[in-house]
């Protein structure tokens, strides 16, 4: 289990940093150092539910979830990083908030891969709108950093592919294929759409899905399950 390592090594990691000490650079380190365990936990997590969604081993529990204050949640995460990048980010959600039926965690990781992508590759703009139909709702990404040619459209979500000349940019190289696996296990649809000024991601999920979970505050007992 490669996860169990690196979960062990973070509470050790936090109470050495919860301490004082007269070299200022011990501190410094053990940040780093936590820093860097995180991320190869989130790395290691995200290789795993790439290959169970690639197996069809990842199985999914939808629902209800308010993903307008999901997508602003994410917003505010990365808001230090928009500001220290100096980017123009335009977000617009409407005025009602809008609520469907998803996993929630699978759910977020898709928004969050789409989210930080946009900013990690752009130059000066991202925007983000959400919007719905009856039947579903879509997420359109946007940011103007090096246009992907449109005949890599399909490629780009194929595991490990990197666009020419992204290959000095961090990541697994997984993110977008795994974020498109999981709309489809939404029964949905993650493409990128063709636009000359802008890289635009749009992500379309229905509000209901065949099987979903009621889940009510004042009961802890175990979720019903609805069929439509």
């Amino acid at each position: 289990d490669f996860r169990t390592p690196l979960t062990v090594t973070k509470p050790p990691l936090a109470k050495l940093l919860g301490l004082e000490y007269q070299q200022t650079e011990v501190p410094q380190h053990l940040s780093i150092m936590k820093k860097n365990t995180s991320r190869l936990l989130k790395l290691v997590n995200e290789l795993l539910d790439f290959r169970k969604s690639e197996i069809g081993g990842l199985k999914l529990t939808f629902v209800e979830a308010n993903i307008s204050s999901q997508v602003r949640n994410l917003h505010l995460r990365f808001s230090q990083l928009i500001e220290e990048r100096g980017l123009q980010f335009d977000l617009e959600l409407g005025e009602k908030d809008i609520h469907a039926f998803v996993d929630k965690e699978a759910f977020k990781k898709i928004l969050s891969n789409l989210i930080s992508n946009a900013i990690k590759y752009s130059k000066d703009k991202v925007s983000i709108s959400l919007f719905r139909d009856e039947k579903k709702l879509t997420l359109i990404v946007k940011n103007d950093g090096n246009i992907i040619p449109i005949h890599l459209k399909d490629k780009i979500f194929e595991p490990f592919f990197r666009v020419d000349g992204s290959s000095t940019t961090s990541g697994t190289g997984i993110g977008l294929s795994l974020a498109h696996s999981l709309a489809q296990l939404h029964n949905g649809n993650l493409q990128l759409v063709a636009d000359s000024n802008f890289n635009v991601f749009e992500l379309t999920v229905p509000l209901h899905q065949k099987e979903e979970f009621m889940f009510y505050a004042e009961s802890e007992t175990e979720p019903n399950e609805k069929e439509i």
